[in-house]
């Protein structure tokens, strides 16, 4: 059964962005979601101002 991880980021402006990725590597390490989450912000994949990440 195929599964995939979706990551939500909330904007400045109440709405929410989605990455979904398809077959990810199990276990889910929390963290590494979490890290890899922080750089994708970083690195301005999305063009609002503020973005946060959900889990």
């Amino acid at each position: 059964m195929a599964k995939t991880l979706e990551l939500q980021f909330g904007t400045e402006f109440g709405k929410t962005a989605n990455i979904s990725i398809d077959n990810p590597k199990e276990p889910i390490n929390e963290d590494l979601v979490k890290l890899s989450m922080e750089q994708i912000i970083t690195a301005g994949v999305f063009t609002t101002a503020a973005v946060s990440w959900q889990l």
